[in-house]
């Protein structure tokens, strides 16, 4: 004769149960795991801001003071009086260029003869990354952003 006890599977309430935990798990992972992609595309921002440093001190080399132009799309010239930089801006998630009066990088200092602060903003996806908004990096190192140097 054939036993109901011996009966073999899950029941609708042990399949219920599992999709609940899994979907738990997934509540508490996936912000995390965006937190970790957020903060890994800011490496981006620091390869950019440091390709940026390195035009700029070369600008410095070649012409005795650094570039004085808020834009980055122009050629190196020593004759002009406002110096400018060559610099490709590659990143997808920022914008990348000279501290200026107005503008995405408006608030912080415009590049002089003999200082600059250079910034990185945050665009598209990572645009919600409100800690680090904004990330600096001025002629002397010091390293910055919308929540201080933890963006570093």
């Amino acid at each position: 004769m054939y036993k109901l006890s011996n009966h073999k599977g899950i029941t609708l309430i042990e399949l219920m149960i599992v999709v609940a935990i899994i979907g738990i798990l997934a509540g508490i992972a996936y912000p995390s795991y965006q937190d970790s992609v957020r903060k890994s595309r800011r490496a981006e921002a620091h390869t950019g801001l440091f390709a940026l440093q390195l035009a700029m001190e070369k600008a410095r080399g070649n012409c005795s003071s650094y570039a004085t132009a808020t834009t980055t799309s122009t050629s190196s010239s020593c004759t002009s009086a406002s110096k400018t930089v060559t610099f490709t801006n590659n990143s997808e998630y920022y914008d990348i260029g000279i501290g200026a009066a107005s503008g995405i990088f408006e608030g912080y200092a415009v590049a002089s003869a003999s200082d600059y602060t250079l910034v990185a903003v945050a665009k598209g996806a990572q645009a919600s990354d409100s800690d680090c908004a904004k990330i600096t990096l001025t002629r002397n190192g010091t390293q910055g952003g919308t929540s201080g140097s933890a963006c570093w």
